[in-house]
């Protein structure tokens, strides 16, 4: 299977994809988004990875409402922007590290 059939496969699972950004820190929002995932108490930490004043985190939850999907939350913040972009449907953390491997690949 090559690298395309793999993304097609996952985008065909994605329900909702949501993107918020700005080109400068837009802290009300970041703040606001991790609060929801924090307050959730559904959502456990994937990564958080700070470098260069950069901070990315990576969040998961399963079996949103009664279905069997994810919901996989990235937060960025640094002083170049800031991006919230939520991903919702049938997949899991492997399905997402698949993407990161296939982008790195260009």
């Amino acid at each position: 299977e090559d690298a395309s059939s793999d993304v097609r496969a996952l985008l065909n699972r994605i329900s909702t994809i949501r993107i918020i950004s700005h080109e400068e820190p837009l802290n009300e929002i970041i703040n606001s988004a991790r609060r929801s995932v924090n307050q959730s108490q559904q959502y456990e930490t994937i990564s958080q990875i700070n470098e260069n004043g950069s901070l990315s985190e990576f969040y998961i939850t399963e079996n949103l409402g009664n279905s069997k999907n994810v919901s996989f939350v990235m937060i960025i913040s640094s002083p170049q922007g800031s991006a919230v972009m939520e991903i919702v449907g049938e997949f899991d953390v492997k399905d997402i590290s698949r993407l990161a491997v296939i982008g790195q690949k260009k």
